[in-house]
């Protein structure tokens, strides 16, 4: 259930970059209109880093898992692991490049290559170490704006050489008719209206062209800053596993632990995130902008951990609820959801299909989200009646073990 959430709450986040230009979709003022500047403050607020984070943690879960597994049955734990990071990781370079340039599986494959093999290691090590890894874009970020208070324009020049984005001529104008060549020559600069043109009226190939430049460029940035957390996340989960109580919810010591997450982590994580939507809003300066991101990074950390701890007390206090089966369905086809979203909300705003990019306000975006959780959870539901599990689930564990996997479910 908690991964069928999770999956479902990335949209809210993701729906802006597939909706407006990568280089506006984060701007609370854009694209304007009524409720614009609200709708964004919730989904940054509720939304923004909590869900990638759960993602991620449960990803080191399932590693952790699978190597119980192995133990059990005395099979290579090894080989599994290569062979199901690799076809994630060739499922990711696909949806990259096919569908949008947001896909962060592709991440997750060669960052778990570099980390499934610590699952052996004691609890209290992989989750130290973790720790360590996830709090160390804070120190960069909080140094960042600590220089910002001490040296504002010695900062801004750090920050400028870093991303390489001093100002320069935009690519700018009409772009439907500028150059694949000078777009990825200027990604970091170009004129929004290049994507727009691109997204809404360029034919597929164009936009296949455009989207692999902004993913790999993206990555050069993603990967040094987020790499760290995403493994310290994946090195948590596995601690959680590794230790047995995450395994056991029910038991009195993992309920406190629920119960000391919601009364906790979570009202905390809250102020610590308002505080940072408020800077956020502020000043446009290194200080306040870097601050803000401190903040954010550890209040999201804490309302995920919240969260989870909702979810733990509802699962295990009223098991049976009916309002849960949507969720699980979706968390045992989490993939499939995954690029189901893709599937629908780029042919939604793409020219390819109803062209809608740079056109929805915010609010009526958050609408669309909300339509699509309510159709994927119905699919899902539907589709688990018939099916063991979703198609690409079927297919990713088909690739993991190199022989086709029981797919339909046979009558009762």
């Amino acid at each position: 259930m908690l991964r069928g959430i999770a999956i479902l709450g990335i949209l809210p986040v993701n729906a802006a970059f597939f909706a407006y230009p990568a280089m506006v979709a984060e701007q609370p003022g854009y694209p304007g209109g009524a409720g614009g500047e609200f709708a964004w403050g919730a989904m940054r607020l509720l939304a923004e880093y909590k869900f990638i984070t759960l993602f991620a943690f449960l990803f080191g879960v399932g590693m952790a898992i699978v190597y119980g597994r192995a133990q059990e049955k005395l099979s290579g734990y090894g080989s599994v692991m290569v062979r199901r990071l690799f076809a994630l990781w060739l499922f990711g370079v696909l949806h990259a490049t096919l569908l949008w340039y947001g896909d962060i599986v592709a991440y997750y494959a060669p960052l778990g290559l570099m980390t499934f093999w610590a699952v052996s290691f004691r609890p209290k090590v992989l989750a130290g170490v973790g720790s360590v890894l996830i709090a160390l874009p804070v120190v960069v970020v909080g140094l960042l704006a600590l220089g910002g208070v001490i040296d504002p324009d010695g900062a801004m020049r750090l920050l400028g050489d870093f991303l390489d984005v001093a100002e320069r001529d935009g690519v700018g104008g009409a772009a439907a008719t500028g150059t694949f060549a000078e777009f990825s020559a200027g990604l970091d600069r170009v004129d929004p209206d290049f994507e727009a043109a691109v997204y809404a009226e360029g034919s597929w190939g164009r936009i296949a062209l455009v989207r692999i430049v902004v993913w790999v460029s993206g990555a050069v940035y993603a990967l040094p800053y987020f790499g760290p957390r995403l493994i310290g996340l994946f090195l948590l989960g596995m601690a959680c596993v590794r230790s047995g109580w995450l395994m056991r919810p029910e038991s009195p010591g993992t309920q406190r632990i629920f119960r000391g997450l919601v009364f906790g982590a979570l009202p905390i994580g809250l102020a610590i995130e308002a505080t940072s939507l408020a800077l956020t809003l502020g000043p446009n300066t290194v200080a306040y902008a870097s601050g803000a991101e401190a903040l954010h990074l550890v209040g999201s950390i804490l309302m995920s951990a919240g969260y989870l701890g909702v979810v733990g007390l509802l699962v295990t206090r009223a098991p049976d609820a009916r309002w849960m089966a949507p969720f699980e369905a979706a968390g045992r086809t989490t993939f499939s959801v995954y690029i189901g979203q893709s599937l629908i909300m780029s042919t939604l705003f793409y020219s390819y299909g109803f062209g809608l990019f740079d056109s929805v306000g915010r609010p009526a975006l958050m609408g669309i989200v909300a339509a699509v959780w309510v159709g994927q959870l119905a699919l899902a539901t539907w589709w688990l009646r018939q099916f063991r599990t979703g198609p690409i689930e079927w297919l990713w564990r088909s690739l993991t073990y190199l022989r086709w996997q029981p797919f339909r479910r046979m009558p009762e």
